[in-house]
């Protein structure tokens, strides 16, 4: 083999196993990716825009957004926060416990 495949074989001991942990983490993004990829061998620019905007069409299908005003939405928060009524559980009366130092 000589000097030069000696040293070319340390240098692709791992590619087996690290070309499979890629095709398996590309078959893992196939499964939850509601479009196909446009190629199998390199991977498309991650686009956050166009998944959000995906999932966005599929539950503005099923949920109706009702819009309200920056006022109503802080003193929605500060109910939240105090656990005061209408939330949801008195029980998150322990999450500011535990925040506090």
């Amino acid at each position: 083999m000589g000097g030069a495949g000696e040293m070319a074989a340390p240098q692709a001991r791992y590619y087996p196993a690290k070309y499979q942990a890629v095709v398996n983490t590309l078959e893992k993004l196939r499964e939850v990716l509601p479009w196909t990829l446009e190629s199998t061998s390199t991977l498309e620019p991650r686009d956050s825009g166009r998944l959000l905007d995906y999932w966005r069409g599929v539950y503005s299908e099923i949920f109706e957004v009702i819009d309200t005003s920056g006022d109503i939405s802080c003193r929605a928060l500060a109910r939240e926060a105090m656990a005061l009524p209408p939330t949801k559980s008195a029980k998150c009366r322990g999450w500011l416990k535990k925040t506090r130092p």
